[in-house]
């Protein structure tokens, strides 16, 4: 065998000068081109592994073996992730830049690109509605404490009782079965003449 011709280790087969296939390379095709070239078909260079098409978006390298990094994102990792991204330097997914924690206050989506105008809106009716209504019902309670009295109520008032005040309790009034003979009484009659 020529050493010229036949390199194993490169992907060759010896004699025949096939090259790699089934998206293969390296020494006797066993190693197989990265999932993140480029292209239709995931194609590589049967030699080194390189990428023909590049690498697919979110990833870097000859070989497309390296995500972008946690800021970055897109065909060769040039885009960079929303600022309004929450969590640690504004880390995105590296595809297709959604916003891996969510979004900081006031702005959502999926890229956290879209400004929530309406958060501090509904937050401000909700505070007012529920303040009208307890207040309502404050108001409503010092009215019944404080409102006109009951028609019984005046009439105990125009006869010298207090609210709530019963008649009985006012005069206590002598039990008749025990009571005695007067000690003074008078006998005497006005028709007398």
């Amino acid at each position: 065998m020529d050493d010229l011709n036949c390199w194993l280790r490169y992907g060759f087969i010896c004699e025949t000068y096939a090259a790699c296939t089934n998206n293969t390379f390296g020494a006797n095709c066993l190693e197989k081109c990265s999932p993140n070239c480029g292209g239709l078909n995931n194609a590589c260079d049967n030699f080194n592994g390189f990428c023909f098409n590049g690498c697919d978006d979110g990833y870097l390298g000859e070989r497309c073996g390296a995500p972008c990094t946690k800021n970055t994102f897109g065909e060769n990792c040039t885009e960079i992730c929303n600022i309004n991204c929450g969590g640690p330097q504004h880390a995105c997914n590296n595809v297709n830049g959604f916003c891996l924690y969510g979004c900081v206050k006031g702005y959502h989506g999926e890229r956290c690109d879209i400004k929530s105008e309406n958060t501090p809106f509904v937050f401000n009716f909700l505070a007012f509605i529920i303040g009208y209504t307890l207040g309502l019902l404050v108001l409503t309670c010092i009215i019944v404490a404080l409102g006109p009295k009951s028609q019984s109520e005046d009439k105990d008032a125009e006869n010298g009782l207090e609210a709530g005040e019963e008649m009985d309790n006012l005069f206590d009034l002598p039990d008749i079965n025990n009571l005695s003979e007067p000690e003074y009484s008078n006998t005497e009659s006005i028709y007398d003449v």
